[in-house]
């Protein structure tokens, strides 16, 4: 019981951990699309800009970069605490585009939530029969 406890507390974190890298990225793309800039590629290596001020330019790679130093994070951690959970995220680099990759955030985010729940019912069932 304390096992399925663990585990559903820790995928719930996770789920918002993933929910607010899902809100993130959509803040960043705004940011880049406001700046003329086209973010097609968040996860790649280079950036295809159209302005290469230094201050434009740090500006929009710097939410960029520590965007994808929570998301690594958040990867790494998961795979440490929930190793029964597969996650279909792609990994750093990545060429995935934008569309894809907060498609694949948002189902990622629902799916921890839908696995926490599911532990969660287990561990009042478990309450329950134990009384």
């Amino acid at each position: 019981m304390e096992r399925d406890r663990y585990q559903a507390t820790m995928l719930s974190f996770f789920a918002e951990r993933a929910f607010y890298l899902y809100g993130s990225l959509e803040d960043i793309w705004h940011r880049w699309d406001n700046a003329g800039e086209k973010l097609i590629h968040p996860l790649g290596e280079h950036y295809d800009l159209k302005n290469f001020d230094a201050d434009h330019v740090k500006r929009l790679t710097k939410a960029l970069e520590d965007f994808e130093a929570l998301y690594r994070e958040h990867l790494s951690l998961l795979e440490e605490y929930t190793p029964d959970f597969e996650s279909k995220l792609p990994i750093l680099p990545s060429e995935v585009e934008y569309h894809i990759l907060r498609t694949d955030l948002q189902e990622h985010a629902n799916l921890l939530k839908y696995e926490s729940n599911f532990r969660w019912e287990k561990v009042r069932e478990n309450a329950k029969t134990s009384l």
